[in-house]
């Protein structure tokens, strides 16, 4: 029997399910805390319409926090690009915004999911996926589809609760800086990646 996620089944449980049944594609065992998802939704500039990706929205914490935060106008879009079937199958069932659009597939395919969509290039991407846990060349391959998503000021923000990261964002990103966010269990750090310095 597969393995189903109701609406009403707890946020937090869904998590853990998912991360048991796919350790290596999910970064964690608990969803990102609220706090976490406001201080990186904060990163958004005030009010317009702009593109905003994430990569691995799990059960859309940070989503459902962009959203809320106001600062995405009329027109804007939010592209969630999710691999796990059962997430998206969450995400579907507890996410109804006319700004989201939910797409089924990996962070690697990010150029063509913006182009079947029509919204052009990204103001911000934001991602909790395990980049160091992945096959270089997939990495290597993210990161650089990453930065050619991007607008010319466009923002990659990697949160991640390994430290090595920085080595693969500064292969495609001039600009790189860091800080750790040491309250959240785990403590993660939060890279900010700008395509100009």
């Amino acid at each position: 029997m597969g393995f189903m996620i109701a609406s009403s089944v707890p946020e937090w449980l869904t998590f853990a399910k998912v991360f048991l049944r796919h350790p290596r594609d999910v970064s964690s065992v608990l969803p990102t805390r609220k706090a976490i998802a406001k201080v990186l939704a904060d990163r958004i500039a005030e009010k317009q319409p702009q593109v905003v990706i994430e990569y691995g929205p799990a059960t859309g914490r940070l989503s459902r926090e962009i959203l809320s935060s106001g600062k995405l106008a009329s027109g804007s879009s939010l592209v969630l690009i999710e691999k796990t079937s059962e997430f998206i199958e969450y995400l579907r069932a507890t996410l109804h915004d006319p700004l989201v659009s939910i797409a089924h597939g990996s962070a690697v395919d990010v150029l063509d999911i913006i182009k079947q969509r029509g919204c052009g290039k990204a103001d911000y991407i934001f991602s909790g996926i395990p980049l160091t846990l992945m096959a270089p060349e997939v990495a290597n391959a993210i990161v650089a589809n990453t930065h050619a998503a991007l607008k010319d000021d466009g923002v990659f923000v990697q949160y991640a609760f390994r430290r090595n990261v920085e080595p693969i964002l500064h292969r495609y990103f001039p600009s790189v800086r860091s800080d750790s966010q040491a309250y959240n269990l785990p403590p993660l750090t939060v890279y900010e990646a700008r395509k100009h310095s």
